[in-house]
């Protein structure tokens, strides 16, 4: 590589959808082509310390003190605020849709959910009649003569899956986007065994279940791709196994343009971090009260029905509930919080 540009993507958002005009005259590489470094980071929400302190931000409700507010933010994500020290911020950027996969395609197509109607991800998006034929951002960079490389949770699941209808799903979208896609596992399991403890406020089952994991942070899935995505850039070559054992050497082009593209799951829940990161925020300085849970009671009153039963559910009546009969309190909500922290 020689003087790579770097052009760390921070959004793409709903536009118009991308044309493949004049993609087949292959444009040669120029100083002016910069590369980019896509960084996808599921159900983060706006927790981040360069966010804290938004007015009505839900974390300023959980410390209200706010030396406890900035001493908290030192531990959250430093490293993301550093970057964005270094960057453009859009502070009033939302999610398309309150689900992932729906959210990851409006924002790699350009077209929103209530243009698409692609509101859920039980199918892949090119099963969906709008989005069938459209141009994702790495195919258009792909057909314009940039090598696209992605791994991890970048568009929906990590990799293809056949339902019971036969049907393919290619979740990364590799035949479409990808010059060189890595089926990878994702989230805090890794090939280490992974013994994981339940939160006493834990639900028993479904994804809405927290607790604490033996496995080393290093060992995680997640870890091991964003070593692997930064190796890759900094050296230009990088090795590693996929999801099949099949051992992979990937190389940066030359003088070739490039989109490399890692995403990560978590926090998506299920959330089962190593105690060290619970370590970090102690469930005490985390002021959850009776005050706090009526307010949010009467947050989501003004919801349409299907959001309630879909995207809320029981979850937060239950972890309610949990937290009064192991104590008095709303503690399971407290805790759920520092398990997403």
């Amino acid at each position: 590589m020689k003087n790579p540009a770097l052009a760390c993507l921070l959004a793409f958002l709903a536009g118009p959808a991308l044309s493949l005009q004049g993609a087949d005259t292959q444009t040669p590489p120029s100083p002016e082509r910069p590369n980019f470094l896509f960084i996808a980071v599921d159900d983060l929400n706006n927790y981040t310390s360069f966010l804290l302190e938004q007015d009505g931000h839900f974390l300023s409700k959980l410390y209200p003190d706010p030396e406890k507010r900035r001493e908290m933010a030192r531990r959250l994500t430093p490293n993301l605020d550093r970057l964005a020290r270094e960057s453009l911020v859009f502070d009033r950027a939302f999610c398309p849709q309150a689900l992932c996969g729906p959210s990851r395609t409006a924002l790699l197509t350009g077209i929103p959910p209530h243009i698409s109607g692609y509101y859920n991800h039980s199918q892949h998006f090119r099963y969906n009649p709008v989005l069938q034929d459209v141009v994702t951002l790495p195919q258009y960079l792909k057909a314009n003569g940039y090598q696209t490389i992605g791994l991890g949770k970048v568009f929906h699941k990590a990799g293809p899956e056949k339902k019971d209808d036969g049907r393919i799903h290619d979740w990364a979208d590799e035949a479409w986007s990808w010059s060189t896609w890595i089926d990878r596992f994702i989230g805090m399991g890794g090939k280490a065994q992974r013994e994981v403890s339940l939160s006493p406020y834990s639900p028993a089952d479904g994804l809405f279940r927290f607790g604490n994991s033996t496995l080393p942070a290093e060992s995680s899935w997640d870890y091991l791709n964003a070593e692997f995505a930064a190796r890759l850039y900094s050296e230009g070559s990088a090795d590693i196994f996929d999801r099949n054992g099949v051992y992979r050497h990937v190389e940066l082009p030359g003088e070739q343009p490039f989109f490399l593209a890692c995403g990560l799951f978590a926090p998506h829940l299920p959330w089962f971090p190593p105690q060290e990161f619970y370590d970090r925020f102690p469930v005490e300085e985390i002021q959850f009260d009776e005050e706090l849970v009526t307010w949010l009671r009467a947050d989501k009153e003004d919801l349409p029905k299907m959001a309630l039963e879909r995207f809320i559910g029981n979850d937060f009546d239950t972890l309610y509930a949990i937290g009064q009969s192991v104590d008095a309190g709303p503690h399971g909500l407290r805790a759920a919080v520092q398990a997403y922290l």
